[in-house]
C-alpha cells in the first residue's frame, strides 16, 4: 500500500578543490539536459562545444552523459510505478465506496456507525483480495 521514502542529506565540509569540481559537474549536467531537451543529439558538435566551454575531458563529459541518462531513466520506471500504485488505490476506493453504497442502501439509513464498518469490512475483503 502507501509506502513513505524518506531522503535524508547531510553536508560534510570538503576540500573547497572537490565542492568545486562537484558544483562543476551538476551544472554541466543541468545544461547538457537543456541541450538534449531542447533536441540536440549528443554528437560531436554537442561534446566539443561542451569541452571547449568547460574545459573538461571527453571522458567527464561522458561519464556525466551517462550518469544523467541513468537519472532520467530512474525517474521514468519509478513514474510507472507510481501509476500503477495510483490505479490500484483508485480501484480499491472505487471498490470501497461501491461496497459501503450497497451495504448502506441495504440497511436504508447512512448512519455514520454503520458506514464505518461497511468501510472497514471492504478494506479488509479488498486486502484479501490483492494479497
Amino acid at each position: 500500500m502507501p509506502s513513505i521514502v524518506r531522503t535524508f542529506t547531510s553536508r560534510i565540509n570538503t576540500h573547497p578543490v572537490l565542492a568545486a569540481r562537484a558544483e562543476l559537474e551538476s551544472r554541466i549536467e543541468r545544461r547538457l539536459y537543456v541541450a538534449l531537451r531542447s533536441g540536440r543529439k549528443f554528437t560531436g558538435d554537442l561534446a566539443v562545444s561542451f569541452y571547449q566551454q568547460f574545459g573538461i575531458s571527453a571522458k567527464t563529459l561522458d561519464g556525466i552523459h551517462r550518469q544523467l541518462k541513468a537519472k532520467l531513466a530512474s525517474i521514468s520506471e519509478l513514474m510507472k510505478l507510481r501509476t500503477a500504485e495510483i490505479e490500484v488505490r483508485f480501484a480499491a476506493k472505487l471498490a470501497i465506496s461501491t461496497f459501503v453504497d450497497d451495504v448502506s442502501s441495504k440497511e436504508g439509513h447512512h448512519s455514520r456507525p454503520c458506514r464505518k464498518e461497511a468501510e472497514k469490512e471492504a478494506e479488509i475483503k479488498i486486502l484479501t483480495v490483492l494479497f
